[in-house]
């Protein structure tokens, strides 16, 4: 049975509300999250007599499916209490998510892999980097890259492993991407040659990827490519400013560590 969490907390509140007049917009936000943490640790007769927090400890993994499956067959998240009960399953219950993937409608996919990616499912890594190496012109491509990248430096070195031998342009672009967001031994040399390599209208693409890795090697690289006199006005500044992002700790994107 779906638990409206929502409007249990809109009934909690009302009477709470007088509390908030006059107040300044920070000191209601401040009130706002005092209140919700209150609600989460009180107990509710809509549920038992339990709290929020603790609604769902009792429920198997199977069960905490079941409900789940209540929410994405209609195309719906799941409220934070059981999407954090979830998390806290073990493996069977990580294997039977992972295999509704495919069942589950597109806009609900990218929270059940994010879901996948807190329970540390390992062999989603796996999974991902195929379905990045074989469907990298789908809409749903980008879900899964955000889903390997969570993996951290295993999804770096996957990704630089997998670049040698690459021909399709959109798949090398996806695997430099993430290479260059968690590089490691190789990986700015890789990078620099497509950036060597790379055609007019993708040198402002692997010069973004030199230029988060905080190596100044790739500075030099960049930097020397702007006395190119064939460069347009936009690659000129888009390879100029990743020089300028090339010291140690640049912008170098952290998704989500493992």
């Amino acid at each position: 049975m779906k638990i409206d969490f929502e409007q249990l907390y809109r009934a909690f509140i009302l009477p709470r509300l007088s509390q908030a007049e006059g107040l300044k917009e920070e000191e209601v936000e401040a009130l706002s999250d005092a209140w919700y943490k209150e609600f989460n640790h009180t107990p509710n007769a809509a549920l038992g007599g339990r709290t929020p927090c603790e609604y769902y400890d009792e429920f198997s993994g199977p069960e905490l499916m079941e409900l789940a499956w209540e929410y994405w067959q209609e195309g719906e998240e799941l409220p934070q209490h059981l999407a954090q009960a979830l998390v806290h399953q073990g493996e069977e219950t990580a294997a039977a998510l992972f295999r509704l993937l495919e069942r589950a409608l597109p806009k609900v996919r990218g929270e059940m892999l994010e879901l996948l990616c807190q329970m540390q499912y390992a062999p989603l890594l796996e999974t991902g980097f195929e379905k990045i190496l074989t469907e990298a012109e789908k809409e749903e491509t980008q879900l899964w890259v955000e889903a390997v990248l969570m993996f951290g430096a295993a999804a770096g070195q996957k990704a630089l492993e997998a670049l040698p031998g690459q021909e399709k342009q959109d798949v090398i672009r996806i695997l430099a991407d993430i290479a260059s967001q968690y590089p490691g031994e190789g990986t700015m040399e890789q990078i620099a040659e497509l950036f060597a390599k790379a055609e007019t209208q993708d040198l402002a693409f692997y010069a973004s990827c030199l230029g988060r890795m905080g190596d100044e090697r790739a500075v030099k690289i960049l930097t020397k490519r702007l006395n190119d006199p064939k460069l347009d006005y936009y690659t000129y500044c888009a390879i100029r400013d990743a020089a300028g992002t090339g010291s140690p700790g640049g912008n170098r994107q952290r998704i989500c560590r493992r």
